[in-house]
């Protein structure tokens, strides 16, 4: 399993880990954390008061434990009342609450002369605890007297240096799940030898039990409303304008003020008051948070705002209509203050799903992100919110809206819109992030239901990891919700075949009836047979689009994973089964568009380049009227055109597509991107296969300065000057095809070793330079070189 980023540098947790799966491969490792020698399998001997670990058990633990949403939460009064109170009611210096972690100890309270010190840390390594030992009790109750004593202690940190513990006492927090969480303790710096009486044990338990009531209704209370249960419709219709409006404005490009909207419509329903909520992004929490509704006034006020923006209020006559331009910046205008450090939007719009082709000119500046293969934003249906009118005339079934969710699932699919936001300021942790939480909400369905945002949710969270470098976990992913939205279609096409039967059974049932009198008559019934089956198959296109759609960029990311992964035909196999899903009455291009992309950067990699061609110009037929013309994509496709081109020596054909390709990537994302010089290279190439040296140079030279830019030699560098080597010497100019190449070979002895394979190979270039310029080699030391190792370095040979 590839390594995480991880939430603590004393232990890894649970929240780095998203899915069960990737939970359940990390207990397989007991590894280092922080300080520690362990993580979560203590050294427990064969203790009969104790439980036995298991990877399984802990697995289960560790997922209760996630679902109180507790790990790095914000600090709750209520907790602090109870450690207070112990502190006074025991009589010890200090009183925690803990909860323990996958490697970690987390301190969701404290209270004490402890908190005053410098060791007044929120969170210890797991290993060095003693609450990690309390879980383990049968019993749930740990009491040392002395930790000095304690053999499993006396060694430790906490007992050694900073809080210097020599009494502990803990009562385990049991879930209503029978899970062991963490603990509620006393310790102190003096030993206590008569530890704790029966009463004092039964108090400490009490303590405990209250803790975990509280952290039960915490729990239900943060569930119910990120569900909107228990929402009145009020609040839900105005979290629904909010998210409505932060669509808008995301279209838009402004993705500050679409955040500030999605942030209001999940306090809104959280009932948090937004000064509240501003205080705690600036890190001052309020003592006393006040939980007031938005404004009357302000809900009004938005709510007309979508109104005239969706064109949806049309009794006001076109003279009192304000333009779209007006009422964004009214929107704008309803959060005052902006952040001056806004990230800059990092990613590709355009057609989802393409492979993303990682850059060979690594030292020059970072291109932005790829595009999400789910990049659209989620919609609210705001039916409820239309005109009279509007609401008489017929609506068109949700099931049929793609990216379009009821307003009491309001929440999830704003988070979702938040993490898209997140990842299009280039913060993939705080996406996924974003994206596994609102793949929780949705996951409190059925496990057969199809949920688009949780599809989504996977596909974009399995994206994030590709690029993360975790293709396994990526693939593991996308699989089970492939195989779960699979299911889930089987299950629709069942229904609708259940339903057909049913009303070909009561159609047989009239015409019989018919029957009677027209035979009487001598007339034959009419056959609609086959209007019927037309009927039949587009109801079941509208019923399953969604699903399909869905269905079919999971297929798509999944190719995308195996061709990372070099399995060409697996990917290739992907895509096909991707294209029967899409249903060109019910969709748009997209998709289709991707697929063909993808196929033609497979197929070029097979070195089929006629078919590769191909797919290639259907894909950018469809780009061009899926983005327009000046697009960063188109620029990217025909980049790859003209390699194809080159590649089979087609070189005045290919000259055409890169400089489009390089006018297009200059004007998106500036002239010293990875991506330019990577066209201005092959452009360079191109000329000097043309004869035309002087302008091949320069067109290496450009190359040389961003992909050498910071003065430092690097393999892409090394590659550009054999290249000017080569134009010189086929140019005639020997004195700086020697000066070139020299300083390839001198870098090279220093970065490979002087008897590296690829020192000798430029080493008799030089050399045959010499001989040919002056008739023999004047001091022999490249020829020497050449002779000291024969052949071609692999590794060269892949880097040139």
């Amino acid at each position: 399993m590839a390594p995480v980023k991880r939430t603590s540098d004393f232990g890894r947790s649970a929240v780095d880990y998203v899915s069960k799966s990737e939970l359940k491969e990390a207990l397989a490792t007991v590894i280092p954390q922080g300080k520690s020698n362990q993580d979560w399998m203590l050294p427990v001997p064969n203790d009969p008061t104790c439980e036995k670990q298991t990877e399984e058990g802990e697995l289960q633990r560790l997922l209760n434990l996630k679902s109180f949403m507790l790990l790095d939460a914000e600090k709750d009064e209520k907790f602090d009342k109870l450690t207070q109170e112990a502190k006074e009611v025991f009589g010890v210096p200090t009183s925690l609450i803990s909860l323990i972690d996958l490697g970690r100890q987390l301190f969701l309270s404290k209270a004490g002369s402890d908190a005053a010190t410098e060791t007044d840390a929120t969170e210890t390594t797991r290993a060095d605890s003693f609450c990690g030992y309390t879980i383990q009790k049968k019993e749930g109750m740990l009491v040392v007297p002395d930790a000095k004593e304690d053999d499993r202690f006396k060694d430790g940190e906490l007992v050694n240096s900073g809080p210097k513990i020599r009494f502990y006492a803990g009562a385990a927090l049991v879930s209503p799940e029978g899970e062991k969480l963490g603990a509620f303790c006393l310790n102190g710096t003096e030993p206590r030898p008569e530890g704790l009486n029966e009463e004092e044990k039964k108090k400490l338990k009490e303590y405990a039990a209250k803790t975990m009531e509280i952290m039960v209704e915490r729990r239900k209370r943060l569930r119910d409303r990120l569900s909107a249960e228990s929402v009145s419709t009020e609040i839900l219709r105005h979290s629904a304008v909010a998210t409505s409006l932060g669509d808008i404005l995301y279209m838009e490009g402004d993705l500050y003020t679409a955040m500030r909207l999605y942030q209001e419509s999940i306090q809104t329903i959280m009932s948090v008051d937004r000064s509240t909520a501003e205080k705690k992004t600036n890190g001052k929490v309020s003592p006393t948070p006040t939980f007031t509704p938005v404004p009357q006034e302000r809900r009004q006020t938005m709510l007309e705002l979508l109104q005239q923006i969706s064109q949806k209020d049309k009794t006001l006559p076109k003279s009192e209509l304000k333009t779209k331009k007006e009422l964004l910046e009214q929107v704008v205008a309803l959060f005052p203050t902006k952040d001056e450090n806004v990230p800059d939007n990092g990613v590709v719009d355009g057609v989802s799903g393409l492979f993303h082709l990682r850059p060979t000119m690594r030292n020059a500046s970072t291109r932005v992100l790829p595009g999400l293969v789910f990049s659209d934003v989620f919609k609210i249906d705001m039916q409820d919110c239309l005109d009279r009118h509007e609401k008489e005339m017929k609506a068109t079934p949700l099931q049929q809206l793609d990216f379009t969710v009821p307003m009491d699932e309001c929440s999830k699919a704003t988070l979702f819109n938040m993490g898209q936001i997140q990842y299009h300021w280039q913060n993939q942790e705080a996406a996924m992030q974003f994206f596994h939480l609102a793949a929780s909400v949705s996951h409190k369905m059925s496990p057969l239901a199809f949920d688009p945002v949780d599809i989504s949710c996977i596909n974009n969270m399995a994206q994030i990891h590709l690029q993360c470098g975790q293709p396994e976990d990526s693939l593991k992913m996308l699989r089970e919700a492939l195989d779960r939205g699979s299911k889930t279609l089987a299950a629709i096409y069942r229904l609708s075949e259940i339903e057909r039967n049913d009303t070909d059974e009561e159609k047989d049932t009239a015409e019989d009836e018919q029957k009677k009198p027209q035979a009487k008559q001598g007339k034959r019934p009419a056959a609609d047979a086959s209007a019927s089956v037309v009927s039949w198959e587009l109801m079941d296109a509208y019923r399953t689009h969604r699903l399909r759609r869905k269905l079919a960029r999971t297929l798509v990311n999944i190719a995308h994973v195996l061709f990372h992964q070099n399995h060409l035909e697996e990917a290739m196999a992907s895509l096909r089964d991707a294209v029967p899903l899409i249903d060109q009455r019910t969709m748009t291009g997209r998709t289709l568009a991707a697929i063909h992309y993808n196929m033609s950067v497979i197929l070029h990699r097979q070195g089929d380049h006629a078919q590769a061609l191909t797919y290639l110009d259907k894909f950018l037929v469809a780009a061009e009227k899926l983005n327009g013309h000046d697009h960063l994509q188109t620029g990217d496709a025909l980049h790859e055109k003209a390699i194809i081109l080159y590649e089979m020596g087609k070189f005045h054909d290919a000259m055409g597509p890169i400089k489009e390709a390089i006018r297009l990537r200059k004007k998106h994302v500036g002239e010293v991107a990875s991506c330019v010089a990577e066209s201005v290279e092959l452009q360079g190439k191109l000329l000097l296969s043309q004869q035309k040296y002087d302008e091949a140079l320069q067109c290496m030279s450009k190359t040389l300065g961003c992909c050498g830019g910071n003065g430092e030699m690097t393999l892409e560098a090394a590659q550009t000057l054999l290249d000017m080597g080569r134009a010189y010497h086929t140019k005639g100019d020997k004195s700086s095809a020697l000066a070139t190449y020299g300083q390839v070979w001198d870098w090279a002895k220093k970065f490979f070793g002087p008897n590296h394979a690829f020192v000798a190979r430029i080493g008799g270039i030089i050399s045959g330079i010499q001989q040919s310029e002056r008739g023999s080699p004047t001091n022999g030391r490249p020829a020497k070189r050449l002779k000291q190792e024969g052949g071609k370095s692999k590794r060269m040979s892949a880097a040139f």
